[in-house]
């Protein structure tokens, strides 16, 4: 086995790995000049990952289509009366049952008199949807509507059950939809609703939000 030593310049650390004495020809065969082995790692990780990008624009490339729905009495968003309206974008899936991501993102917001930006009702962003539960509830009934359109799949266990992953498993499972959807639209979602707890700004801006203003937030 070989030593192969690097550095890093923030923070200035040295590292070392171990590698077969025949790869550590190979690497040393590649350097060029004064490069160090360091570089020339770099250099394969970079191509490794414009290679990746690369491969993968394809499989991502959707069209997006543009949707809205009104959330019903039942589904206890009522207040004096109005109810919310929600205009969302999602990839265009019909045609990829069993490999998909939906990549939801809520566009806008429709109470009473106005229409609103997301992170102004709700206090938050969509990269933090995960901080307010009102924001992921919503974001879940509209993953519900796209399956619905799209697929024609209607399930009220899940409806009734929007935080527990067991339901959504089941529904991807039992309908052989996309573990890609699976994991990046509902997987990844709920566990950072686990993970990360709101900052004291956050908290502010969501206890200042039109959605907590109208007795949304719990």
């Amino acid at each position: 086995m070989a030593l192969i030593s690097g550095t890093s310049e923030l923070p200035k650390h040295n590292k070392t790995i171990k590698v077969d004495a025949r790869t550590w020809t190979q690497l040393n065969d590649i350097k060029k000049g004064n490069e160090s082995f360091d570089d020339v790692l770099q250099k394969l990780l970079n191509q490794r990952t414009q290679n990746a990008s690369t491969e993968n624009f394809g499989l991502i490339r959707y069209r997006r289509k543009t949707a809205f729905i009104e959330l019903e009495e039942n589904i206890n968003i009522q207040t004096s009366g109005r109810y919310l309206g929600i205009e969302f974008e999602y990839n265009d899936i019909k045609s990829e049952k069993e490999k998909f991501t939906i990549d939801l993102r809520i566009k806008k917001i429709f109470y009473g008199k106005r229409g609103y930006n997301p992170s102004i009702f709700f206090g938050v962003d969509h990269e933090h949807k995960h901080i307010s539960e009102k924001y992921l509830e919503i974001y879940f009934r509209c993953i519900l509507q796209v399956l619905k359109k799209e697929f024609g799949i209607t399930e009220s266990w899940v409806n009734n059950n929007l935080f527990n992953i067991v339901y959504w498993k089941k529904l991807y499972s039992t309908y052989y939809l996309s573990m890609d959807s699976f994991s990046n639209d509902i997987e990844d979602v709920l566990a950072l609703s686990e993970e990360e707890k709101p900052t004291m700004d956050q908290q502010k801006n969501m206890s200042e939000s039109t959605c907590n203003l109208i007795g949304l937030h719990k």
